[in-house]
């Protein structure tokens, strides 16, 4: 009967799967017994934040210096033509306007013109 027993175990299941085999135990750790070392990756995420923070600063530096320098010259620009049209209209209609105290003042010009326009508006014609 025994013998019978043994074949239909070994027919059904084999004789792997009927004995435990001490590999299928889970591994367990002692009490005392320390985990697996593993690095701790958070200085180096701070790191590299503090990385792209710099890299951002410095794009931001020289973007901001390339903006005022285009500003700086298109106002330049601006100023210059102005003041050649101020020049044209200042030869046309007087000559000597730009002579005093005022010459180097940018906006004499326009107050003096200004000023010319309003007298003649107020004569009568």
């Amino acid at each position: 009967m025994k013998a019978i027993i043994v074949a239909v175990m070994l027919a059904l299941g084999g004789a792997a799967v009927a004995q435990p085999v001490i590999d299928d135990v889970p591994a367990q750790r002692e009490p005392g017994a320390k985990p697996a070392a593993s690095v701790d990756k958070r200085p180096f995420y701070v790191g590299a934040g503090v990385v792209v923070l710099v890299v951002l600063m410095l794009w931001n530096r020289r973007h901001r210096a390339e903006l005022e320098r285009r500003s700086e010259d298109e106002t330049r620009r601006i100023r210059e033509a102005a003041r050649a049209r101020r020049a044209g209209a200042a030869d046309g209609a007087d000559a000597g306007a730009d002579v005093g105290p005022d010459a180097d003042d940018p906006d004499a010009a326009d107050l003096a013109a200004a000023a010319a326009v309003k007298s003649s508006d107020q004569e009568p014609s």
